[in-house]
């Protein structure tokens, strides 16, 4: 298993990119982000410049071995590696890929958080409610008792 390096200098969003891996049958394995800065949201942003992600002591009593890492810098580690088509496909979905987007678990948290408000909206004015709105507010509340049990439930 050898480590697969791509450099893209560009913001990924990591949930998203990982879900168009999953969809693109790529192998699971490994990804450090190692050109990168993790913000918020699970946006990573590359370096401006070359850093030092790592420093270990020589064993030999020589200088520290340092592990650098260029502004963009991915590194996969796949088992088994990939085939060239699927080196193709990675490279396709690194290269297209858009950070605004959202991932469907993404998605599914907005929408979680917007049915919470309405709920307790809801339940705090429940008897103005006429019985399509009480209908509504119980779907809703169906889903987020289901995605409560099992964040991947998309209903």
């Amino acid at each position: 298993m050898a480590a697969l390096i791509k450099v893209r200098v560009k913001d990924f969003n990591g949930a998203l990119l990982q879900q168009q891996l999953k969809a693109g049958s790529i192998p699971p394995g490994g990804l450090l982000w190692a050109g990168f800065h993790r913000q918020e949201d699970n946006i990573y942003e590359p370096f401006v410049e070359v850093e030092t992600i790592g420093r270990r002591t020589n064993p030999d009593g020589g200088d520290d071995i340092l592990d650098i890492a260029e502004p963009g810098e991915l590194r996969f580690r796949f088992e088994p590696d990939l085939t060239p088509a699927q080196e193709t496909l990675l490279n396709s979905i690194l290269t297209n890929h858009d950070s605004t987007q959202f991932s469907e678990g993404q998605r599914n948290q907005a929408t979680d958080l917007t049915a919470k408000d309405l709920l307790i909206s809801r339940y705090q004015n429940w008897d103005s409610l006429n019985p399509q709105e009480k209908d509504v507010v119980l779907k809703n509340l169906t889903r987020l008792v289901a995605r409560l049990i099992d964040r991947s439930t998309n209903i």
